[in-house]
């Protein structure tokens, strides 16, 4: 009888260190499915907050090409008042895309050009260095750091 008695406390004391083993699983295992959705919002956060600042690239990059129209426009014009007039929108909306994160890219002549910011679409004869920007075709922009439209130059070959 002590014997049995000995073996069933033996047996119990074994059950409860399994039960504390599995225990001891289920508590890791969810402390990591709650780590995993933790970063998993954290990385949904941060891929919303990116949709959010580069959403309306498609929509900005349209809107650049009235700029262009517009830098067109005046250098073709004859009549000062027409030319002024078309500045002072063209200078509005710049103002607008602006407080919408688009900034111009600012082109240096006679500076090297720089891959990510110029494309280079023609090189032409020059007494400037090789790879120098002669001459701004189309002006560059970025939205809220990230180029979306390089500038468009000639180079000195």
């Amino acid at each position: 009888m002590a014997e049995e008695h000995h073996n069933e406390e033996q047996g119990g004391e074994e059950s409860i260190e399994q039960l504390k083993q599995e225990r001891a699983e289920y508590l890791a295992g969810w402390q990591r499915a709650r780590a995993d959705y933790a970063n998993f919002q954290k990385g949904e956060a941060a891929r919303f907050a990116e949709v959010q600042r580069f959403g309306n690239e498609r929509f900005v990059l349209d809107l650049l090409t009235v700029l262009d129209s517009f830098d067109a426009a005046q250098q073709l014009l004859q009549d000062e008042a027409l030319v002024q007039e078309l500045a002072r929108v063209e200078e509005q909306m710049k103002n607008i895309l602006k407080q919408h994160g688009v900034s111009e890219i600012v082109v240096v002549p006679y500076k090297e050009a720089q891959p990510l910011e110029y494309e280079a679409i023609e090189a032409i004869p020059s007494e400037e260095a090789s790879g120098t920007i002669v001459e701004v075709v189309q002006k560059g922009y970025a939205l809220n750091g990230k180029i979306i439209r390089p500038a468009k130059v000639k180079v000195a070959q």
